[in-house]
């Protein structure tokens, strides 16, 4: 009963374990809350710092991935998976001088990796706009309506209020 065994972790105060189990379930809302907490917990855990940092560049959300990726990367262990998938979100946020600077690192440790940042991304994401490609992909899917997207995977049926402050749809 893995549903049974995440609910017990949790509550020990095991939330790393917790999480992953939650991650296998693909319940990945309630993952990456739990990571979140374990980081509050533990700033410096690099283990959740880089799965939450993967949760969040799945969901669309490439800036908070990309702070949990680049504490991730302070953590030796997690450096190397953290600096490629950093590369993709600040691509994604287009932060091209920056994205081009944690390739060179990754370059620094693997010189057989791709000299530019799209190349570098159609090799890990089979096109050169890597995290972009993939919400534009999603959006295009959906045929005409695709401004109606949110996120790339989300679609707007209609608004549901507004006020002073913004909107919701």
């Amino acid at each position: 009963d893995t549903a049974g065994a995440a609910v017990l972790y949790e509550r020990a105060g095991e939330l790393l374990d917790a999480a992953r189990l939650f991650e296998v379930m693909g319940e990945l809302r309630e993952a990456g809350r739990l990571y979140e907490k374990q980081l509050r917990e533990s700033p410096d855990d690099g283990e959740a710092a880089l799965r939450l940092g993967v949760i969040l560049a799945r969901f669309g959300r490439h800036e908070p991935a990309t702070r949990a990726l680049q504490r991730a990367a302070l953590a030796e262990q997690q450096r190397g998976a953290a600096l490629r998938l950093l590369v993709a979100c600040l691509d994604a946020l287009g932060l091209s001088q920056a994205a081009a600077s944690r390739l060179d690192e990754l370059r620094a440790g693997d010189p057989a990796l791709p000299l530019t940042v799209a190349d570098y991304l159609a090799e890990s994401f089979g096109d050169p706009r890597g995290f972009a490609a993939l919400a534009r992909d999603t959006a295009s899917a959906a045929g005409p309506d695709a401004s109606r997207w949110l996120a790339g995977r989300y679609r707007v049926v209609r608004p549901l209020g507004s006020g002073g402050t913004g909107r919701v749809v």
